[in-house]
């Protein structure tokens, strides 16, 4: 999720680029170890790969959309009943097959509005900070208030996805693994940037930082959801200072 992290410019409709990258070049200073980093790019999802799912019935696909990510957040995509599905949101099955023809079909698209959620309730807010440290944190915090479910969804989709399909191949597992890739990267980049600024004085990758960021983030999702311990926010804070100072 490569991120030069300032808004995207609009463009005629057409699939759009998972992270379309944008040349930032690193000052000798700061000077990054592999050239990936040289691209520093707004984050955008690519949607070639469910685009045709998309053209009919907007509204109630959507409907059907929204309906299935908050189910997946506590069943998983494979968790998500059909019939069940199709009876909260009052149609029949074959009404709720005029829209998605395949399940897969289903559980792409909510794949790609757990994404498009992403982008507007983590990204996008840390777009109006200043790039560097500030924007770096506004990524963490938001992040973290993604994983504590403060949204429409109420928890991170991704965490159970990836237990769902990290080890089963396929169209679903490549966007997933793209996306939670091209996060990492993009975090990565924004802390590139404040790294040049010596914002953050730790000599490290920034690849290894942004590991340690999510690491960090994750314990925070075992700690609250899991263990329920009071205070995992602080701590989670706290590691973020360890971390990028």
């Amino acid at each position: 999720m490569h991120i030069r992290l300032q808004p995207a410019a609009r463009r005629a409709p057409q699939p759009r680029s998972l992270l379309k990258n944008r040349v930032h070049r690193a000052s000798s200073s700061a000077r990054l170890a592999s050239s990936r980093y040289n691209q520093v790019g707004a984050l955008q999802y690519d949607r070639s790969c469910y685009y045709s799912v998309m053209k009919k019935g907007p509204s109630t696909r959507q409907m059907i959309v929204d309906t299935a990510l908050n189910q997946s957040v506590r069943l998983g995509l494979e968790g998500v009943s059909l019939g069940n599905l199709a009876e909260d949101v009052g149609l029949s099955k074959s009404g709720l097959f005029a829209h998605f023809k395949s399940k897969e079909a289903l559980q792409l698209a909510v794949l790609e509005e757990a994404v498009g959620r992403y982008m507007r309730l983590v990204v996008e807010p840390a777009l109006k900070k200043p790039a560097g440290l500030p924007r770096v944190r506004a990524l963490f915090e938001n992040y973290l208030d993604w994983i504590a479910g403060e949204h429409e969804a109420g928890g991170c989709p991704f965490v159970t996805f990836v237990q769902e399909f990290d080890d089963r191949p396929g169209a679903i597992r490549d966007i997933l693994a793209k996306s939670q890739r091209q996060w990492r990267v993009g975090l990565a980049s924004a802390i590139a940037i404040a790294m040049e600024k010596r914002e953050i004085a730790r000599r490290a990758d920034p690849e290894q930082v942004a590991f340690e960021l999510i690491g960090a983030a994750l314990a925070f999702q075992t700690s609250l959801r899991l263990l329920g311990e009071r205070g995992c926010r602080v701590r989670a804070l706290a590691a973020f200072d360890r971390i990028t100072g």
